[in-house]
């Protein structure tokens, strides 16, 4: 919602990450954020090449997140 514009004070945060990342490590790291934030933080992690063949496939989920709006913190858009 805060990509779109449309963020409330009780919009949850949603990150997707592609990739291998440390999940325990990920974890503990996003529970302290929704502390600090008191927001919820909705995580969806997909290996590279699990990404890739969703991406291939038109997989609705990553069909319907390329379209939207979106804030990249590691990373360029045109690298999806």
């Amino acid at each position: 919602s805060f990509a779109s514009k449309n963020e409330k004070e009780t919009s949850d945060i949603d990150v997707m990450i592609i990739g291998k990342p440390n999940m325990p490590l990920l974890h503990e790291k996003i529970r302290e954020l929704e502390q600090r934030l008191k927001r919820e933080i909705n995580l969806t992690v997909y290996p590279r090449r699990e990404y890739q063949a969703k991406k291939k496939t038109k997989s609705g989920f990553i069909v319907d997140l390329l379209k939207k709006p979106k804030i990249m913190l590691v990373g360029r858009e045109d690298g999806l």
